[in-house]
């Protein structure tokens, strides 16, 4: 089996199996033909079936030296697909992506608005149109208890604890 041929058929199988979305199929294919032509330029001989732990190693090295954290446990994520597509479908019996740890990523702290931003930003609120108050409430929620909207939405009157304030 030939880089080609394992590709489209992973690629089949994303779609009907794991039921992904085109997008997300051209990020898991983009991934492998990285590592692809990573073996094409470093002229090692290796199918999906035969590649070893050390091929994907110095690949692995090779990506950590010019791209970020991110890109490189996504690239990585792909990779352990790929060849637990292989091991499924009983072409290989172990990943050699597998041992690999996945790079770690730092945590991004939200944007948070100053307390004039808040101000001008409620002050701006029309309370003669219909949502108006409705708006401001949402404003005022959000702003006073640090939900994020994605929590105010799910909010239900069984969410709301007037004794505890």
């Amino acid at each position: 089996m030939n880089w080609r041929q394992a590709l489209e058929d992973y690629k089949t199988y994303l779609k009907i199996e794991r039921g992904m979305t085109s997008h997300t199929i051209d990020n898991y294919v983009h991934d492998v033909n990285a590592l692809v032509s990573f073996i094409e330029n470093s002229n090692i001989e290796a199918t999906p079936l035969n590649i070893e732990k050390k091929s994907i190693e110095e690949f692995l090295y090779q990506e950590g030296k010019k791209k970020a954290a991110t890109t490189q446990a996504r690239r990585l994520s792909g990779l352990k697909s790929f060849f637990n597509y292989l091991i499924f479908e009983s072409y290989r019996e172990n990943n050699p992506a597998d041992l690999f740890e996945s790079p770690k990523l730092g945590r991004k702290l939200p944007e948070v608005l100053t307390v004039d931003e808040i101000e001008k930003l409620i002050t701006q609120i029309d309370l003669r149109h219909p949502q108006g108050h409705r708006n401001r409430a949402i404003i005022e929620t959000l702003y006073g208890s640090g939900l994020r909207v994605s929590e105010l939405v799910g909010l239900t009157l069984s969410n709301v604890f007037f004794k505890e304030n």
